[in-house]
């Protein structure tokens, strides 16, 4: 058996740690910190959103008609009926990046342009965090359908009220391997140094950044030697975030030590962390003074789990300015992003002072929200917001393409915690820390719209 001829770069350990319903043994050198969060507070949310949507809509087309024959066959004429685009409507900035063909000659509703272009093909499929009920306050916070809060109605907008078929969490379980049925990666099925049906064979290995590289640069799995580490934002997706006892799938991903960190590939200039019951720790060994810990340290309860297949290419962000605002574009995902931080405006953000809000507020001010000629704005979450993270930059992570203004501070996402109803998920793109706090407590809001 090849599957684990590199393990002898792992600490072997041996303490017993409950993980999925299952013991797995480890070695406890020396005790992880404390993950879980102390708050004890007594959740009084009184916040009063009086939304006053008020949607000034001004559709004016006027066509000129300039009979261009443009080679497409069909004579324009001045009835805005039968003067609408025949291919697709989406912004210039897009029709430029694919290289399509501008038709002045049929309109578009509200800033976008007449493009004939070849389809554009999604590069990689984000998927959903699988929360699919939504919290409302009653004294306390608690699960509720997400059809119990109206469209319009406060705390509106949450992660749950937004779902995807098509990105929901689905797994392929093979003998040893399981394939992630939306980003189509290949995962190691147990723990590095566990083994069999419920992993629960073997002692779990820990150790070292470099071990889990070595380690997974050397694995024969399945018939393939083409494994690695996986990104950042490719652990971060395993995470179920409706689930409470363990933050990721227990059938696909059995005996997962839930109070220990897995190493990803990437060296990080800051801190970046994925934070739940099952949490994992990125790239902490090259911080230098982000973590309270050193290399050695982490090592000591940090584990390995490896991945074939291409990891995701966040490139192709395109700013823009459109009807006075600034907006990004993020093709892979097919979503676009309000440029700028909530009360910021100005080509390059600089306009305005930032807004802060608490959660539900924030959740209202997307969904009210009229940037760039549409109304259609909501919340983005845990998984949508954490594409905007720039692990090659610090002091802000962000990508150059969204106005750095404002990006100093944490940022609210729709996502609740799910073993915490009272919190939700925020990112820090101070130094890219994914983490969460109270709902009533003051972040800030970048709102997003489209996706699949």
């Amino acid at each position: 058996m090849h599957r684990y001829r590199s393990a002898i770069v792992f600490v072997l350990t041996v303490a017993a740690l409950l993980a999925a319903c299952h013991r797995v043994e480890e070695v406890p050198l020396g005790s992880a910190p404390d993950a879980s969060s102390t708050d004890t507070d007594s959740d009084s949310d009184s916040d009063v959103d009086s939304d006053t949507d008020i949607d000034a809509d001004t559709d004016s087309d006027t066509d000129i008609d300039s009979d261009t024959g443009s080679g497409t066959g069909s004579d324009t004429d001045s009835s805005s009926d039968t003067a609408t685009c025949p291919f697709d409507c989406i912004s210039e900035t897009l029709c430029d990046l694919v290289g399509g063909e501008v038709h002045d000659e049929w309109t578009c509703e509200g800033v976008n342009i007449c493009c004939d272009q070849d389809p554009l093909e999604p590069e990689w499929t984000l998927p959903d965090t699988n929360q699919t009920l939504c919290t409302d306050f009653d004294e306390e916070w608690i699960w509720v359908d997400c059809d119990a809060i109206d469209d319009g109605a406060w705390l509106y907008g949450q992660d749950g009220h937004y779902q995807s078929a098509a990105r929901q969490q689905s797994y392929d379980i093979g003998d040893g391997s399981v394939i992630d049925e939306v980003t189509l990666l290949e995962w190691e099925q147990c723990v590095a140094g566990l083994s069999g049906d419920d992993c629960t064979d073997g002692a779990a290995l820990t150790g070292p950044w470099e071990g889990g590289v070595y380690y997974c640069d050397t694995l024969d799995l399945g018939g393939h030697d083409d494994w690695r580490l996986p990104t950042a934002l490719e652990l971060m997706w395993l995470t179920d975030l409706e689930a409470s006892s363990s933050a990721i799938n227990p059938d696909a991903f059995p005996a997962v030590p839930w109070s220990n960190g897995f190493w990803s590939s990437d060296e990080y200039l800051c801190e970046f962390m994925c934070w739940g019951t099952c949490y994992f720790i990125f790239s902490y060994w090259n911080t230098g003074s982000g973590p309270s810990l050193s290399q050695a340290d982490w090592a000591a309860y940090t584990h390995g789990r490896c991945v074939r297949g291409e990891p995701p290419s966040m490139a192709s962000f395109t700013s823009s300015i459109v009807a006075g605002d600034r907006v990004v574009d993020h093709y892979p995902t097919e979503l676009t992003w309000q440029g700028c931080v909530a009360g910021l405006s100005g080509d390059d953000c600089e306009s305005g002072e930032v807004d802060e809000f608490a959660w539900g507020d924030g959740l209202a001010h997307c969904e009210t929200l009229e940037w760039a000629g549409h109304d259609d704005w909501r919340m983005p979450d845990q998984n949508e917001l954490a594409t905007l993270l720039n692990l090659d930059a610090c002091d802000p992570a962000v990508y150059d393409e969204f106005g750095v203004s404002g990006f100093d501070e944490s940022l609210w996402t729709s996502t609740t915690v799910a073993a915490e109803q009272y919190r939700a998920k925020m990112i820090n793109f101070d130094h890219g820390e994914l983490w969460s706090t109270v709902k009533y407590g003051l972040g800030r809001v970048i709102c997003v719209r489209g996706g699949p």
